[in-house]
């Protein structure tokens, strides 16, 4: 792996955790103002509602996404502006068509749901489905942002977006003493703001194939059918797996443990986003390389082996600092989350030997195998939050979420040794530090 791949790597994951740093420090604050204004109740139902609605987010695009950045990126590389100008084209058609679609039925829905739980829970429900259309549009911006490698400009939106949420949190919450409503309004209010101060970067980017004159063959479906239905239903599964758990919860347990369950995982945001950041840059590289498979193994090997020396320090000192962070921040009422976290920030660990995964199935256009893992990964982690909640109640849904990613991380790692018997995992290697490490020390260093 040259120096100017290792470049783009580092400063897209750079640009990006960079930019989740901050945003997920500024949605931390926000956290903690809205944690202190509304009862634990009324926070437990916020964080389910929000549940709620990314669950439907599956149906603006159907996971179609990762395919298309995937394929624009190819496309960029083979320097076919006119495949690039229609894949993006026709996507941001069917996204905003999916989200005002969207919209309209749960405001229809929102009508019956008013008879049976009442006026709050409607008002949530149209303000969440202003959120869907919305993010429909932001998914738009996302791919043409990432399949064109700006990262920066991506981040930039999400830094808009999390400072705006804090805004809005001080001037509905703390100075208009505002409640479960007014909490909920300041998600779709975010994201409009990002959209509206990152719609210069978007026509920057794109304006290039403002004179290409588009691909006659509808190469959005074609995109979708060689990608087959498995890389559609695999992000859609990988969704439904994330946000199935406080529902699980809130089943067995009640609205009150959904709180405690949420006030753990957003601590763990932190270290979530730095996993997701080097995974959203590995994708489009990982494409553009995969022709050469020794370098791109050895890409794939040097990012786990970064990632664990970055989560691994981190991982002590969050474990160590949760009990008096959350006491501080969040009051006693909320210690009962400190365990629920310290289970929880296990998973990065184990994340970081499965970042490589999706990158490499989708360059190989193999995501049949991400949709066997996510499916057995969603069943498994029902089975286990049914059953060990019982046991032992919250910490056993957290407990749920460790096992499922060592079940899901382990298939994978199995696949990718079936599709490519020479990818390794040398666990030994990660201990070493050779020359290529030594370059990159030196690299740093010189910036500073």
């Amino acid at each position: 792996m040259n120096m100017s791949l290792t470049r783009k790597i580092t400063e897209g994951t750079v640009a990006l955790s960079s930019s989740n740093l901050i945003v997920n420090f500024v949605n931390f604050l926000t956290t903690i103002i809205l944690i202190r204004a509304l009862d634990i109740f009324d926070f437990g139902l916020l964080a389910l509602i929000l549940a709620g609605f990314m669950i439907l987010t599956i149906f603006l695009d159907l996971g179609v996404a990762s395919v298309i950045i995937t394929d624009v990126s190819r496309e960029i590389g083979n320097k076919r502006q006119d495949k690039v100008k229609g894949l993006l084209l026709r996507y941001a058609q069917v996204e905003v068509a999916m989200g005002f679609i969207l919209f309209m039925i749960t405001i229809s829905a929102s009508i019956f749901i008013e008879d049976i739980f009442g006026g709050v829970i409607m008002g949530l429900v149209r303000i969440g489905s202003v959120f869907l259309m919305l993010t429909g549009i932001k998914n738009v911006f996302m791919v043409v942002f990432n399949s064109h490698l700006n990262f920066r400009y991506f981040s930039f939106m999400e830094i808009i977006e999390g400072c705006s949420k804090f805004v809005f949190v001080v001037v509905f919450i703390l100075i208009m003493n505002g409640g479960v409503i007014e909490a909920m309004l300041i998600y779709p209010l975010s994201v409009f703001m990002g959209l509206l101060l990152s719609a210069p970067l978007l026509f920057k980017t794109v304006k290039y194939l403002k004179t290409v004159k588009m691909v006659r063959e509808s190469l959005f479906f074609k995109s979708i059918k060689n990608h087959g239905k498995w890389a559609i239903a695999s992000v859609s599964v990988k969704n439904l797996t994330g946000n199935l758990t406080p529902w699980i919860i809130e089943y067995f347990l009640g609205v009150s443990s959904v709180a405690i369950f949420s006030v753990a995982t957003k601590l763990s945001n932190f270290l979530d986003g730095l996993i997701k950041s080097l995974e959203t840059t590995l994708s489009p590289i990982t494409s553009k390389e995969i022709s050469n498979w020794k370098r791109t193994n050895f890409m794939l090997n040097r990012s786990i082996k970064y990632a664990l020396w970055i989560i691994i320090p981190l991982f002590v000192i969050s474990w160590v600092l949760a009990p008096i962070l959350i006491e501080i921040l969040f009051t006693e009422s909320y210690l009962g989350s400190v365990p629920v976290f310290r289970i929880i920030m296990i998973t990065f660990i184990i994340y970081s030997f499965g970042l490589v995964f999706r990158p490499l199935f989708f360059a190989l256009k193999l995501q049949k195998y991400l949709f066997y893992s996510y499916l057995i990964g969603l069943l498994s982690l029902i089975i286990l939050e049914v059953l060990l909640i019982q046991f032992i109640g919250i910490l056993g849904a957290a407990a749920a979420v460790v096992f499922n990613s060592f079940i899901t991380t382990l298939l994978r790692y199995y696949f990718a040794k079936r599709v490519k018997p020479d990818f390794n995992i040398d666990l030994r290697e990660f201990l070493k530090i050779d020359e290529f490490d030594r370059k990159i020390f030196r690299k740093i260093r010189s910036k500073f």
